[in-house]
């Protein structure tokens, strides 16, 4: 999706040089901007799904460096397993 919208922006940036009128060139004027608008949002999202991520590892790494130190200080007996 993302090329797929970097596309359709170079299309209609090429575009405005060859219409005549000022409404197409409005008009194309507009497009090319919810275009540029619609690729920030697919990259705030992406970056938004990565920080996600990194938090979940973060997470899941403390649960096991605890869990794993709660087995060394003796407060559990159950051996931590990290499939």
């Amino acid at each position: 999706a993302s090329t797929e919208r970097v596309k359709n922006a170079e299309f209609l940036r090429a575009r405005l040089n060859e219409v005549t009128t000022p409404q197409q060139k409005e008009d194309l004027q507009l497009r090319y901007q919810q275009e540029l608008i619609e690729q920030q949002n697919q990259q705030m999202r992406l970056a938004n799904m990565q920080m996600l991520q990194q938090q979940q590892e973060k997470m899941e790494n403390e649960k096991r460096a605890q869990a794993f130190s709660d087995y060394m200080n003796g407060k559990t007996s159950v051996r931590p397993s990290y499939d």
